[in-house]
């Protein structure tokens, strides 16, 4: 569980790495959006995501934690593309919060999925592990995302994340499905999830 634990959050991490950090380079360089556009875009994400963070517990209930979790992920995608092609900025900034509503709001869920995994003792270890693996990943994958925006490579670092997004969401599913089944669902505990994916 905790190699599967590892991998999935590894994905993730690769994916973040390439576009969370530029952000505000796409909308400036590509779309010429001001600083003050780009804040208003930016707190609009945060105010939207705290709707989803809201929402979830009702989803959840009624879906389940692994399918939830692999749901909004996967529905992310869509509004990826949209913004990786799009020259409009009303189009982006829709997309931009669309994706980091939909790829943030089950935060919740997979902190507390993930703790349900393992045993007390383990915990700490677990959440460092999956942690060292996210931060090793996204570190990596932001340097070589840099690289191709600097040359003006804009595009690809989105298609990788589509790619690593998919991949990370459907091996949760696969990974956990059958092991929530097996488990009662516990309630998600209020827990904070500041890292953005």
């Amino acid at each position: 569980k905790v190699q599967k634990l590892i991998v999935t959050n590894g994905l993730i991490g690769i994916g973040a790495g390439m576009i969370v950090p530029f952000f505000n380079v796409y909308f400036h360089n590509l779309l010429s959006a001001t600083t003050g556009q780009i804040g208003l875009i930016f707190s609009a994400g945060e105010l939207v995501m705290i709707v989803g963070l809201m929402v979830i517990p009702l989803i959840v209930e009624r879906s389940g934690k692994v399918k939830t979790i692999a749901f909004t992920e996967l529905a992310s995608i869509p509004f990826l593309i949209m913004l990786a092609f799009t020259a409009n900025i009303y189009v982006a900034a829709f997309a931009y919060i669309m994706r980091m509503t939909l790829m943030n709001m089950a935060n919740p869920a997979i902190n507390s999925f993930n703790m349900e995994l393992v045993s007390d003792e383990q915990r700490a270890t677990v959440s460092s592990l999956t942690s060292m693996a996210w931060y090793l990943c996204m570190s990596l994958s932001a340097y070589l995302s840099g690289i191709m925006m600097a040359g003006s490579n804009y595009v690809l670092p989105f298609m990788v994340t589509c790619a690593t997004y998919l991949c990370a969401a459907s091996l949760y599913y696969i990974f956990f499905s059958k092991v929530e089944k097996g488990a009662a669902v516990a309630p998600i505990p209020h827990v904070p999830t500041p890292t953005k994916r």
